[in-house]
């Protein structure tokens, strides 16, 4: 199976062959005007946002692909903007894949930045409202998520429960997905204190511990700046940051009840940051 790239869609097209059916799409022109396609860069985060703070995903050693060890030894630590991209500027790949700023809504760096994310002509109107009311809100999720670090950057294998939208604005990053049809064999959900991630780590697989990966056809491809992806709930995925990059996600929530699960969420984790969660200073 290989994922489909496509320049461009209708609602109906990606209502008819991708959402209803439930199946990935690369769409290679969808994003190509908007401001952060066009001008986002390392030096444009730095002038712009770079007093701004941001969280950092902190690790001694580079084990982000081995999710079950990345849960146990992972800490944050909170910067400026400016001091982690001069960190990446001044130790390159000594830093690698340890130091990595993911998933922080941009809503918490400048209310400004989400001006620069324009709109999708593949959603419905109706869902398009609601889109720009709940990014409003900054509940965590509903805003879009942005993803800065250097090439060797591992986001481990894991699903989400939501359709996804990833968009990659500089850079490139490496994909393995699997249908959600296979996660019995990516062991999903999992014993792991966070269930929706994998205890395989697909890029070296203990086949003794985890036999039923062997049964697993994964599917590969690169995402390349000013290209979306849509990714179907429940699809597990494997991301590797092969070139310096900057990108976002979006959930898209598409019933009542998955809008309960992640205000939900939003709640619990304002709750942790409440009582201070341990940081790395």
């Amino acid at each position: 199976m290989k994922i489909d790239r496509v320049s461009t869609l209708t609602q109906k097209e990606f209502k008819h062959n991708y959402l209803e059916p439930g199946l990935p799409v690369i769409i290679t022109e969808a994003i190509k005007d908007w401001p952060a396609t066009k001008n986002w860069s390392p030096d444009f985060f730095k002038t712009k946002y770079g007093d701004c703070d941001i969280q950092i995903q902190v690790l001694e050693r580079e084990i982000a692909s081995n999710t079950e060890i990345w849960l146990k030894e992972l800490q944050h630590e909170k910067m400026t903007i400016r001091k982690y991209l001069d960190q990446i500027d001044k130790y390159g790949k000594e830093i690698g894949g340890r130091r990595y700023a993911a998933q922080w809504p941009l809503a918490l760096i400048n209310k400004s930045l989400k001006d620069d994310i324009g709109k999708l002509d593949i959603y419905p109107e109706n869902w398009e409202k609601l889109r720009e009311g709940l990014r409003k809100s900054r509940l965590f999720g509903f805003t879009p998520l942005l993803w800065i670090g250097p090439a060797g950057c591992v986001t481990g294998l894991h699903y989400d429960i939501f359709e996804n939208f990833f968009f990659q604005f500089y850079g490139k990053k490496n994909w393995t997905i699997f249908p959600a049809s296979q996660n019995e064999s990516l062991y999903l959900p999992s014993y792991l204190r966070q269930p929706h991630h994998s205890p395989v780590d697909c890029e070296n697989p203990d086949l003794h511990r985890f036999p039923k990966f062997k049964n697993t056809t994964p599917i590969t491809f690169t995402t390349n700046p000013g290209e979306m992806l849509y990714l179907p709930g429940h699809w597990a995925h494997h991301v590797r940051t092969i070139e310096y990059s900057i990108s976002v996600n979006m959930w898209w929530v598409t019933s009542f009840r998955n809008f309960l699960f992640i205000t939900s969420s939003y709640l619990w984790s304002q709750f942790r940051r409440k009582k201070k969660l341990p940081i790395v200073t």
